[in-house]
């Protein structure tokens, strides 16, 4: 099943190029541009997150929307709007998360930095509550699925525990975090499933079926 969502926010497109000068493309120009911004001229941050949204669309470079984000976050912008602004073009473009996510639940390394998980409780503080419509239905933005299935679930699945508590912390929905689990998974895992569960659901009961026997 096709994960992608129907994109048609009305922006043109400009195979010519004609407007790739006036897009934010490097560190050091967004760093300008948020340095300006900080200095009283906030329209500098709103255009740098516009322009460099644009500029992913139009070269298909994600990198710099990990700048914007990064950025954002160094600068204490208090701005959670142009974060859900982010946010909002991903889903239009994509219909999920996973690009933003890749690293960490998808990645090669079971242990991300530091940093990096500071920069994700960054903005899942920003957007957490943020609902999107999947399929009919009204889903929170921690739960949309990629190919049937939550990040929260992919993470318990690759044993992710430092995301996994992240996505649990912002409202991921604990049943659907387990969903991908099978026969005897890692114990810290489903520790901080169960924990964030009020009774044993079914996916969790699949795997352990005395847990329901365990008032909770």
């Amino acid at each position: 099943m096709s994960r992608k969502a129907v994109w048609n926010t009305g922006r043109a497109e400009y195979p010519s190029g004609a407007r790739r000068l006036n897009y934010v493309t490097s560190m050091g120009e967004l760093t300008k541009s948020f340095g300006l911004a900080m200095m009283g001229n906030v329209h500098m941050m709103e255009a740098a997150v516009q322009q460099s949204l644009d500029h992913w669309i139009l070269t298909d470079q994600f990198d710099i929307v990990f700048l914007v984000l990064k950025l954002l976050k160094v600068c204490h912008a208090k701005r959670e709007d142009l974060v859900l602004d982010v946010f909002d073009r991903v889903f239009e473009r994509t219909g999920c998360f996973d690009l933003l996510f890749d690293d960490v639940v998808f990645g090669t390394s079971e242990f991300p930095s530091k940093e990096r998980l500071e920069e994700i409780e960054w903005y899942l503080s920003a957007v957490s509550e943020r609902t999107f419509t999947f399929q009919n239905e009204v889903v929170p933005l921690i739960d949309l699925p990629n190919v049937g299935w939550t990040l929260a679930a992919h993470a318990a699945s690759k044993g992710r525990i430092a995301v996994l508590l992240l996505f649990l912390r912002y409202g991921a929905n604990p049943d659907k975090a387990a969903a991908l689990l099978s026969a005897s998974p890692p114990s810290e895992v489903l520790r901080l499933i169960l924990r964030a569960m009020p009774y044993p659901t079914s996916n969790i009961l699949k795997i352990e079926p005395t847990l329901v026997l365990v008032p909770r």
